[in-house]
């Protein structure tokens, strides 16, 4: 299919942020998940530990669920907002899609989406264990959005799957503007963005409306040195 990804510059630039970025941001989520939950049973006198199995699924459960939808609401702003919109670009660019796509996300980007996913586990004191298994988790369902699997749009019903993914990266940005659901597909239900319109032949972001870089370097400079290519700011 035409979709299917092929060796490019894109795929190289896709290893470099799974290296630079999507690996660090990972383990760092992990130790400040692990710090913070410590701190939160200390100030509380409480362990974790001595939550029954129930309570603490629940909670993550809950943790979840409450993450899902920050994600959606800061995911629909930064294709609504230019200043969002700038860091969440880069995402976006790749004109073919597949697994190593979901990794592609600016610092930035990356960290704002970590911290929507983090401060529920430690406010409901979920163990390090348990977010870890959340984390996979999620991490799991990104890959298998942007990979190349005919799941066809229809037949999933309740997790955002590769199909309803698709749509968001097509290159028409009125067809892109629906499925913004990070994992669960209640919120683009719920706030009317959801959208079964078939497969896009054409991904990517119109070369016209930006003059992204194509490298790591110059995408990460891109939300501060826009389209100035001069010697202020070098891209990639």
């Amino acid at each position: 299919k035409d979709w299917q990804s092929k060796a490019s510059r894109e795929t190289a630039t896709d290893v470099v942020y799974l290296a630079l970025a999507s690996v660090p941001d990972r383990l760092t989520r992990i130790v400040i998940e692990a710090a913070a939950v410590a701190v939160l049973g200390l100030a509380t006198s409480a362990s974790v530990d001595s939550q029954p199995l129930v309570q603490t699924l629940m909670l993550a459960l809950l943790a979840f669920v409450l993450a899902d939808l920050g994600k959606y609401v800061i995911h629909r702003a930064s294709h609504s907002l230019p200043v969002l919109w700038r860091f969440h670009l880069a995402h976006h660019q790749p004109s073919r899609l597949s697994a190593l796509n979901a990794l592609r996300l600016h610092p930035v980007n990356m960290a704002y989406n970590a911290a929507i996913d983090t401060v529920p586990l430690v406010l409901f004191g979920v163990s390090p264990a348990i977010a870890a298994v959340v984390a996979a988790l999620r991490a799991t369902v990104g890959v298998v959005q942007h990979a190349n699997l005919d799941l066809e749009a229809g037949r999933q019903w309740l997790v955002n799957a590769p199909s309803y993914h698709r749509t968001h990266h097509d290159v028409d940005v009125g067809a892109a503007n629906h499925n913004f659901a990070s994992t669960l597909l209640v919120w683009d239900r719920l706030f009317g963005t959801l959208s079964r319109a078939p497969a896009p032949t054409v991904v990517g972001v119109a070369p016209t409306s930006h003059r992204l870089p194509v490298g790591y370097v110059g995408q990460t400079l891109y939300p501060w040195c826009g389209d100035r290519l001069d010697t202020s700011c070098v891209l990639a």
